[in-house]
């Protein structure tokens, strides 16, 4: 975890341990889920046509196809199994940063692949010891 999430983390705890989410409007009741609010104004409608046809915005189809090629990447046996694994990767990386239309953070990135990296490490060291 970094200093940021950290940070965060300290600040959720001491509100919690405050009282400043006992009292929340729609405390007690479900998240309403289909809340558009965080897409731009001008994307709305595209997505509501696409929700409702039961398409998926591209970013999030991207992010899908990550989480998939991440496992396949922990389960690679071989150097070549993981290197076409990091291939896809970083080509699914590449597309994810042009549907955004902003240039790859490599700060987030050296994060990602360090968690990454670790989390594989960890599966594989899981993996030799039950057997």
């Amino acid at each position: 975890m970094n200093i940021i999430e950290q940070i965060a983390e300290a600040r959720i705890c001491e509100a919690i341990r405050n009282g400043e989410f006992d009292n929340l409007r729609g405390a007690g009741r479900p998240l309403q889920l289909d809340d558009d609010s965080g897409v731009p104004a001008q994307l709305r409608v595209a997505y509501r046509i696409m929700k409702n046809a039961g398409m998926i915005p591209p970013e999030i189809e991207l992010r899908r196809e990550l989480t998939s090629v991440e496992s396949l990447l922990a389960q690679a046996t071989s150097p070549e199994e993981r290197n076409a694994a990091w291939k896809r990767i970083e080509y699914v990386l590449n597309c994810i940063a042009h549907a955004r239309g902003q240039p790859r953070d490599l700060r987030i990135e050296q994060s990602y692949y360090a968690r990454l990296t670790s989390h594989i490490a960890t599966q594989t060291s899981r993996d030799e010891a039950h057997e």
